[in-house]
């Protein structure tokens, strides 16, 4: 299910180009055995990040990318459809 969407407009470290995105946040219920079937990395990215399977709960206090863990605290049952989230900005978003 579409719950967030999330601009960013970022510099990321060692560059001084702009990195803009817009993320698409779903969340869904996959069972163990089928992870092992879908891609391991970002398939859009040029450094092919690990992705990382975790419970909401964990995931909410963690420093995602895209930054929706606070959204990630808001029971599902209140969620509605996608809400638009603050954008990621230099100011407002550090790479770790």
């Amino acid at each position: 299910m579409l719950c967030w969407v999330q601009d960013q407009i970022t510099t990321r470290p060692e560059s001084t180009e702009p990195f803009q995105r817009l993320h698409l946040c779903h969340t869904v219920d996959v069972p163990d055995g089928i992870r092992n079937l879908i891609a391991a990395t970002e398939q859009d990215a040029d450094d092919t990040t690990r992705i990382v399977w975790a419970p909401l709960v964990r995931a909410a206090v963690l420093h995602l990318y895209p930054a929706v863990g606070a959204a990630l605290a808001t029971p599902a049952d209140t969620w509605g459809g996608p809400v638009e989230q603050p954008p990621m900005l230099d100011g407002t978003y550090v790479w770790s």
